[in-house]
């Protein structure tokens, strides 16, 4: 009712006298305090009670004793005791209070802390920058050192009173300019890197102007001023100096706030306009031609560099593959003599029978008690018991009486001395089906006459079949063949007491996959491939090859158990009357240091035929340095292998040359030349020099490229020798194929294909191309489906047949349908259904096997190419196709054959067609199984589209 009025005095007094009473009297307590110190202290305890007072924080006290310093306190020390001894532990100032008001009191300038006290009074304590926290961190207050790699940069991160001035403006004005319900406490770590950001700005300031004509008023102002008043773009400069902390940072170059006023007053002389004009055109011209001087000189630095790369690279590659090879070499050597001391190869071929083959037995036994003469007793000729190995599990591949033959040389043995033993292998396979039986029956038939002890039987387990559709048992049955003559044999017989014996049987062990059996070949230089089928091993040789693994098991558990006496025992000669691919040899080899630690053993195998032999040796051979490189096979006395070679002895790259502006990606002689981006941007886009500098980096960019922004390059002004340890390990780079899509000119519409079709097949499948050969030697792969097919690039296309290959000689007459086996550096194989380069197939090669070669050719590495070969013929071997049997029906025509019908004319120039030799790595080296005709583009027809793939 009375919100519109206006009253005076007396009219309160007359209508509200109650009222008037309590506004003009108000009753207080005067509480008398000695000092002033004391009457702070009282208000500061009332200040804890709650209700609407609050709780004094650390900016309130340090102006409660700011205030009593300027009235005559003498130390705030004494303060702080005495309301600590007052007050409860809670509200004491102790912790991060105590810590803020010393710093603040000893540490901070008088302006700052005035500055402080500001501030707040200003915001208040809720909505101010501060905290206690922030405000007891030593490192915003004078003296305290940042941390930095370099003494440089240690300089440049001391905090000062004058940088803790600049961090303070800064901290106000932002929190100050905040928008409204924004207004976020300062973190300690926001703060502490604050006053780093200020301390590096102050530092750069002094240092950019004693070092550059710039007052300290401009820096003052459009550095430090526009910092302290929030500049994001000084800010984010100054962050990424900091980030960096590079010992080679520049201010003038890497600072563009300064740079930007360096560049102003070198541009703002005190001249008159039009000199002014002139002077800085010429400036302008003096730097561009300074930076493009810089330029070339960076080019041709690393120009030479590289060259200088490149020798020395071929230089560490030739080392390399010389020490790889003489290491090579000497395992090689080392493996050849241990062989060579205790194992022989024979042959059936050279002996009509056993009684001519047993005297071989005998000098070879006669030679290795020669070998132990050095031992204490090294014993007789007759102290040498032998086990026989004889593997009857194919009886169809050995010639007649070839069985009797071994049965023969096992009854030797027996009756040579008590110890001997004889592990024959049981028949398994047949080619007469269900006959297998009949096999084993004959076998033990022709053993009963020589009145053998076949009681004692075993058998060799595998663990699983490789392939469901395999034939060959997982459990192969053998027998133990003893003297006859013997009571008893556990008394009589050293192997009697085997755990083959005892067991019955092996441990399973893994049966060989169709991929890994091997086929014996002819070592000959000239010989040429006996098949050219591409497809594994089967029937009898298949059942024949027990694997190595098998036979390690069968000599491992044979010997153990067994005990040979020294001086009754000198060595124990092995016999392996049918090697075939050498399985035992291998097991022998392996074992023969660890089968047994008081008989020296000895191995004969016995191969059918002399040219066996070679490839036994070989392939035993090959097979220990393999072992003996990955350290699983040591031949005793050897060092091990090397495989790398000392550092030291070899040359060093050259360091990286000094650069101006350009810089390096990369890493050891791998590194790329490049411009940075931000000097392309400058002058492609300056109106003065844009089209000179344009000109200029054309040229550079036929060889070199402009560095991305994110690329991660090396600085300018920095060696580059960190990358050597990289280039030295650096590999040879065989030239990779590359491909590409047949080109539109190729192709063309089936209807206008006008010549007559000769012969036409299927590639495969129903929804396949067809091949077509037609008149005048043109050849058309033909879409004739509804569907567009697409074929990748070195895709299979047509074949040859089954051919055979024929060394040709002299003066042969070459059929006009054969393919000769001829390579050159850039001839294409098929190695396991990869596609290559042959240079490369045998650079991959030699990495593991040094000596690897070419049949039938000389392979001559190119010096001044790492990885890349030239290739001599030496023996002239080519495929044949198969001629037309007299009689015989017509074959049909498919892909796999479709080549040998047309003469060789009709393959010749084409453009994304190419011959491909598919192969195998052997002992001898790289051997043709077959030619092909491979597409090496990819492809893709339209229906009712042919490609032409003549040229």
């Amino acid at each position: 009712m009375y919100s519109d009025a206006t009253f005076s005095k007396e009219d309160l007094e007359n209508h509200c006298p109650k009222l008037i009473d309590t506004v003009t009297s108000i009753w207080a307590h005067h509480l008398r305090q000695n000092t002033k110190e004391d009457e702070v202290l009282t208000n500061l305890r009332l200040s804890l009670r709650g209700s609407l007072r609050k709780a004094a924080n650390v900016v309130q006290m340090a102006a409660m004793v700011r205030k009593l310093l300027m009235e005559g306190g003498t130390d705030y020390m004494s303060f702080v005791r005495r309301w600590n001894v007052q007050t409860v532990a809670a509200h004491q100032i102790k912790g991060r209070k105590g810590i803020a008001l010393k710093l603040l009191f000893e540490s901070a300038p008088k302006d700052v802390l005035d500055a402080i006290l500001q501030h707040v009074g200003l915001m208040g304590w809720a909505d101010c920058a501060w905290n206690e926290e922030n405000l007891a961190s030593r490192k915003l207050f004078p003296g305290h050192q940042y941390p930095s790699k370099c003494r440089k940069w240690s300089s440049r991160l001391r905090v000062s009173e004058e940088s803790m001035r600049l961090m303070v403006s800064r901290a106000h004005w932002v929190q100050e300019h905040a928008a409204a319900g924004v207004k976020l406490k300062g973190s300690q770590a926001s703060m502490e890197s604050l006053a780093e950001k200020a301390a590096c700005l102050v530092a750069f300031s002094k240092e950019f102007c004693s070092e550059h004509p710039v007052s300290v008023a401009t820096v003052q102002e459009k550095i430090l001023r526009e910092w302290a008043q929030g500049n994001e773009r000084i800010d984010m400069e100054l962050s990424a100096a900091l980030l960096e902390k590079s010992e080679a940072f520049v201010i003038a170059v890497g600072f563009p706030s300064f740079k930007s006023i360096l560049d102003e007053s070198i541009f703002t002389a005190p001249v008159s306009s039009s000199q002014e004009v002139d002077l800085r055109d010429a400036l302008k011209k003096d730097e561009f031609e300074h930076v493009i001087k810089k330029l070339d000189y960076d080019r041709k630095v690393f120009e030479i560099w590289k060259t200088k790369c490149a020798g020395v690279g071929l230089a560490r590659m030739h080392a390399k593959q010389e020490h790889i090879v003489n290491e090579h070499r000497k395992v090689v050597q080392t493996v050849e003599n241990y062989v060579e001391g205790c194992v022989r190869f024979l042959t059936w071929e050279a002996h009509k029978s056993a009684d001519s083959l047993i005297p071989q037995l005998l000098n070879f036994r006669m030679e290795a008690l020669k070998k132990l003469r050095n031992q204490p007793q090294p014993g007789s000729v007759s102290d040498v018991p032998s086990l026989v190995l004889i593997n009857w599990t194919a009886p169809c591949l050995l010639p007649a009486q070839r069985q009797k033959d071994h049965a023969n040389v096992l009854a030797w043995a027996l009756h040579d001395n008590a110890n001997s033993c004889g592990i024959i292998l049981s028949p398994t396979f047949s080619y007469q089906k269900g006959k297998t039986s009949l096999e084993e029956h004959a076998a033990l038939n022709v053993l009963a006459q020589m009145g053998f002890n076949l009681d004692y039987q075993f058998s060799l387990l595998y663990a699983e079949r490789c392939d469901l559709r395999d034939a060959r048992p997982l459990l192969y049955p053998a027998r133990f063949a003893f003297p006859s003559h013997l009571v008893d044999l556990a008394k009589s017989n050293a192997f009697f007491q085997s755990d083959l014996r005892k067991s019955g049987r092996t441990e399973p062990v893994k049966q060989l996959p169709a991929k890994d059996l091997k086929e014996v070949e002819d070592m000959a230089d000239d010989s040429v491939p006996a098949s050219c089928s591409s497809g594994f091993v089967t029937g009898a040789a298949k059942h024949c090859q027990v694997g190595a693994p098998a036979a390690e098991e069968i000599l491992r558990k044979l010997f153990s158990g067994v005990d040979l006496v020294p001086t009754q025992t000198p060595a124990v000669l092995v016999i392996d009357l049918f090697p075939r691919v050498g399985d035992f040899s291998q097991a022998f080899c392996k074992l023969r240091n660890s089968l047994t630690s008081t008989a020296s053993l000895f191995h004969v195998a016995v191969a059918e035929k002399g040219k066996e032999v070679d490839w036994l040796r070989a392939t035993l051979v090959e097979d220990l340095v393999d072992k003996v490189k990955a350290e699983q096979f040591q031949v005793p006395g050897q060092r091990p292998f090397q495989k790398e070679v000392s550092a030291d002895l070899l040359e060093a790259l050259p360091a990286l040359p000094v650069m101006n502006l350009l810089v390096t990606t990369g890493e050891g002689d791998e590194k790329k030349l490049k411009i940075p981006s931000s000097l392309v941007k400058k002058w492609s886009c300056d109106e003065d020099f844009a089209q000179v500098f344009s000109k200029w980096l054309d040229e550079f960019c036929e060889v070199y490229s402009v560095a991305d922004e994110t690329e991660n390059t090396s600085s300018p002004n920095k060696r580059g020798a960190e990358g050597q340890d990289a280039a030295s390990q650096a590999q040879p780079s065989p030239k990779k194929l590359k491909f590409d899509e047949v080109g539109a000119e190729h192709l063309t519409p089936n209807d206008k294909i006008s010549e007559t079709l000769l012969v036409e097949c299927k590639l495969g499948g129903k929804d396949s191309l067809n091949f077509q050969v037609r008149t005048g030697n043109r050849a058309y792969l033909v879409n004739l489906t509804g569907n567009e097919i697409s074929l990748k690039p070195y895709a299979a296309l047509v074949g040859f047949g089954r051919g055979a290959f024929k060394l040709f000689k002299g003066d042969d007459v070459v059929p006009e349908k054969a393919v000769i086996f001829t390579m050159g550096p850039d001839s294409l194989v098929s190695v396991n259904g990869v596609i290559s380069s042959v240079s490369e197939a045998l650079t991959k090669q030699r990495q593991t096997k040094p000596d690897a070669a070419v049949c039938y050719h000389k392979a001559n590495p190119v010096p001044e190419k790492p990885g890349e070969f030239t290739f001599t013929q030496t023996h002239k071997v080519g495929f044949v196709p198969p001629g037309k049997k007299e009689g015989a029906p017509e074959e049909t025509v498919t892909a796999t054959n479709l080549a040998a019908r047309v003469s060789m004319s009709s393959f010749q120039s084409l453009h994304c067609v190419a011959f491909v030799w598919h192969s195998k790595w052997t002992v001898k080296g790289l051997q043709p199984i077959k030619p092909m005709l491979h597409l090496v583009k990819a492809l893709a027809l339209t229906p009712g589209t042919a490609c032409k793939l003549n040229a």
